[in-house]
């Protein structure tokens, strides 16, 4: 994998993850891939932010996993995250539980 980082000032870089749909040893992989460390439960960078956008859940085995590392992150200080459309529509559709 080959990306590109670049620092405006003083301001940390950012890595934006989107759309990781239950797969929990996915995501550890590319995390791991983009040299975050676990340490004290979280993953976290010593000089980025992960920011997850789109669907947490709904596709893979590891749903509780996947949302379980991205709520670790978020504690840490090491990562945002923004909901998916999807599930703001589900729930104003009163589709809490599909799929």
């Amino acid at each position: 994998m080959s990306y590109r980082m670049q620092r405006i000032g003083a301001t940390p870089g950012y890595d934006v993850i989107g759309d990781i749909h239950g797969h929990a040893s996915a995501l550890e992989s590319l995390l791991a891939g983009m040299d975050y460390i676990r340490r004290d439960g979280a993953y976290a960078h010593p000089e980025r932010i992960a920011i997850f956008v789109g669907d947490f859940v709904d596709r893979g085995s590891e749903n509780l996993r996947a949302c379980q590392i991205v709520m670790d992150m978020h504690m840490a200080g090491a990562a945002q995250a923004i909901r998916a459309q999807v599930i703001e529509f589900r729930r104003s559709l009163g589709q809490h539980n599909r799929p």
